[in-house]
């Protein structure tokens, strides 16, 4: 009897695919597959638009800061002694000639190429025909990312009696522990906006890299590379792991990734280097343009600023969140704790005037190196 219900299965197993339909369970299977499948690709699509993004992002900032190292690059090569360019410039020269000859307009319109697509400062000499399109560069530069020079409010910071700055000082959610002293006599430890003292030294709460549960303080440090600064992030709970990084976009966005990543948060793991360090920081530039020879830095442009009266009371209803407890005084303000949507969705506000910032205080939002 049983046997023959087995036949009898198997017959009808048989006869149904042989009639071309699909057993329920497997109908099933490749419904859940082509779900399944589907959710992937959305996930796909929208990595791949994040990179998108990220990619676009990076090329301005990689745009801005190989256009500051452009013009002095290209103020240096007259410089430079004639027996190591005689050779570069000639070579060049040769072989752009070979190649487009004509006359001196197609060549003209070749520089007017390269100054909207920077190149690489240590290609410069190899690839500049003449020093005379530097002016062009320098001119289409500045009128692409032109300075703000409104007067920046800041607020008061007691100094010593021999005129220094008293630290440690709490300047919205960072406290500024050293200023540093200013290299002016070494272009890439600056630009036209900003100045990276060596030594300089903040800190401040962001989450944690290795407890997805908690936030930890991070000091945030300018170390002297020889040929330019090395941005420096050491955890309080990591001490022997610093992440050392060319700019301070690129260090930030490091801790960025990897708190994220412990969170398994599928957020941008973009970061403002200006706003963590504190460059971006009204009242921080002012004291970094305060040191000595800090007026020395020929690229930089010097910006104005106007202190704050202090207040007894209340505090300034304009403003951000750098007013945490209400009174006058930023610097007695407690570091209040981060949210972490905030740290991810605010990093950057594009071009502007004052603007919300999570670095506290008022900022100018702007590009970084």
């Amino acid at each position: 009897m049983s046997q023959n219900h087995s036949h009898s299965n198997r017959g009808r197993h048989t006869t149904s695919n042989e009639n071309g339909v699909v057993p329920q369970e497997r109908y099933q299977k490749l419904k859940r597959r082509v779900r399944d499948i589907q959710v992937d690709y959305d996930k796909v699509s929208k990595e791949l638009d994040r990179s998108r993004k990220r990619i676009k992002s990076l090329k301005k900032e990689k745009d801005q800061y190989e256009g500051s190292d452009t013009s002095d690059s290209e103020k240096s090569i007259d410089i430079t002694s004639d027996e190591s360019t005689d050779s570069d410039v000639s070579s060049t020269q040769q072989s752009r000639a070979s190649s487009v000859r004509p006359t001196k307009k197609p060549r003209r319109r070749t520089s007017n190429k390269k100054s909207t697509t920077p190149t690489p400062a240590n290609n410069i000499v190899n690839t500049t025909p003449v020093t005379q399109s530097s002016g062009k560069v320098a001119k289409k530069r500045a009128s692409k990312r032109p300075l703000n020079t409104k007067t920046m409010k800041v607020q008061h910071v007691e100094k010593d009696e021999t005129g220094n700055y008293k630290l440690p000082v709490q300047i919205g959610i960072l406290t500024v522990l050293n200023l540093g002293y200013v290299v002016y006599d070494r272009e890439t430890f600056h630009n036209e906006r900003y100045i990276w003292p060596v030594g300089y030294a903040v800190k401040r709460a962001y989450n944690s890299m290795i407890n997805p549960d908690s936030q930890t303080m991070y000091i945030c440090k300018i170390d002297d590379g020889g040929e330019g600064p090395k941005f420096v992030i050491e955890a309080e709970d990591q001490p022997n792991k610093p992440i050392i990084a060319n700019t301070a976009t690129g260090a930030w966005t490091s801790v960025v990734r990897e708190a994220n990543a412990i969170r398994q948060r599928d957020h941008s793991n973009s970061a403002s280097g200006p706003d963590y360090f504190g460059f971006s920081q009204a009242t921080i530039r002012k004291m970094i343009q305060d040191l000595p020879n800090a007026t020395r830095c020929k690229n930089y442009v010097i910006q104005h600023f106007e202190v704050m009266k202090s207040r007894n009371g209340g505090g300034r209803r304009r403003g951000t969140g750098a007013r945490v407890n209400g009174t006058g005084r930023i610097a007695q303000s407690p570091v209040p704790a981060i949210p972490p949507s905030i740290e991810e969705s605010n990093s950057s506000n594009g071009d502007g005037d004052v603007v919300m910032s999570h670095s506290g205080g008022e900022v100018e939002s702007e590009g970084e190196e």
